[in-house]
């Protein structure tokens, strides 16, 4: 009879032992699914208000605003380029390849298309040899209104920013460019009227430049091979 005692007590105690812990375990998940809910509605509160933030900022970073000037072509004295030109006209598309060596500082155009013709321009003439012919000019106007050349395109960046000529420049954020937009008044590179020249935020280096005339249609697309300032 004691032996059925102690088998009955030790029974009820181990329920009971069996009971609490069980019980304890439930508590201790239901707190865990608890904060496990908690974390995840947290993180997506944060991924939500994240996402419509950067939706919002990059809304309004896309909106263009004026600008006073472009300080990575107004800083350049020297250059050297390669880039290849497609110029349309109204039944044909053709593709050169430009090589330039610029001096603004001593007014030097060395104008290189299809390793072919040969333009050089310093403040006294100009002079273009194909070949065996040359030619000599007096007037500097080849260079400074020429479309093939980019440095009509500075040329016209420094005019416009010290008002010699009516014009505007504005600027698109897109990823990770921006897109120089210069519109004239008046027509300064013959037959333009708007120029967009898109550069990489990141180091400013540019890959593309397209030409329009006044009514929209795009004349001429420049694809930079290389650009390198000397000084």
């Amino acid at each position: 009879m004691l032996v059925i005692f102690f088998l009955y007590l030790s029974y009820n105690c181990s329920g009971e032992i069996m009971k609490n812990n069980l019980k304890i375990f439930s508590i201790t998940f239901d707190t865990k699914v608890k904060i496990l809910i908690i974390i995840c509605v947290i993180i997506a509160i944060t991924i939500i208000s994240y996402s419509f933030f950067y939706i919002c900022v990059s809304s309004n970073k896309s909106q263009p605003k004026e600008i006073q000037s472009i300080e990575n072509m107004l800083d350049v004295i020297a250059y050297e380029a390669k880039y290849s030109i497609v110029v349309n006209s109204n039944k044909t598309t053709n593709t050169y390849m430009i090589c330039e060596d610029v001096d603004f500082e001593n007014n030097i155009y060395n104008i290189t298309v299809n390793n072919d013709l040969n333009i050089s321009i310093t403040s006294d003439s100009t002079k273009l040899q194909k070949n065996d012919m040359q030619y000599e000019y007096i007037s500097q106007e080849i260079s400074f209104k020429n479309p093939i050349a980019f440095s009509s395109i500075i040329n016209c960046i420094k005019k416009i920013s010290s008002d010699q000529i009516k014009g505007k420049i504005t600027r698109v954020e897109q990823n990770d460019r921006y897109i120089y937009e210069i519109t004239t008044e008046e027509e300064y590179i013959e037959k333009v009227k708007k120029i967009e020249i898109c550069v990489l935020k990141e180091n400013c280096k540019i890959f593309e430049i397209k030409l329009y005339n006044l009514d929209e249609k795009e004349l001429y697309s420049i694809d930079f091979e290389s650009f390198n300032v000397k000084k």
